[in-house]
């Protein structure tokens, strides 16, 4: 397997580790993490801060195992799969980004002394739709490759 498709798979375990942790991290925070800002910010940061420390170690192996092929230049195919699973990610962040908005214009326009409404929500559909997207950048380009662009 090239280091380019090593590298796209262990991205893609790590996103669906990513999700089941933030899960875990949000079923462990209840209802705290939903309308307190201070809980959002503890879960996503404790998401990101394992998504960072994931990425560095899975890479750091990854180019010492196989450290001939990461200085190759990408070949067309390889380009293309990229071009097509920027496309979606894009797709999903631009989505993910409106949505966040018109949840943050609600929180702001209704949510002044009401409870049910957050700023925590925003920020938690941001990290989903980070997430969600990174994943479907790596599953497009995953199955372009083996489909054969």
């Amino acid at each position: 397997m090239a280091y380019r498709e090593q590298v796209l798979w262990v991205d893609g375990l790590i996103m669906l580790g990513l999700i089941g942790y933030t899960v875990k991290q949000l079923l462990l925070a209840g209802d705290a993490a939903l309308f307190n800002v201070e809980q959002a910010y503890d879960v996503v940061a404790s998401v990101l801060f394992m998504a960072v420390v994931a990425y560095v170690l899975c890479h750091i192996a990854i180019a010492v195992v196989s450290n001939k092929e990461t200085e190759d230049a990408r070949d067309e195919r390889e380009q293309q799969a990229v071009q097509l699973g920027a496309y979606w990610s894009s797709t999903i962040s631009q989505t993910t980004i409106v949505l966040a908005l018109v949840q943050f214009g609600l929180t702001v326009q209704f949510g002044g002394a009401r409870e049910e409404l957050s700023l925590a929500h925003p920020l938690l559909l941001l990290l989903i739709g980070l997430i969600l997207a990174e994943l479907s950048n790596t599953g497009r380009q995953l199955w372009y490759l083996y489909r054969g662009v």
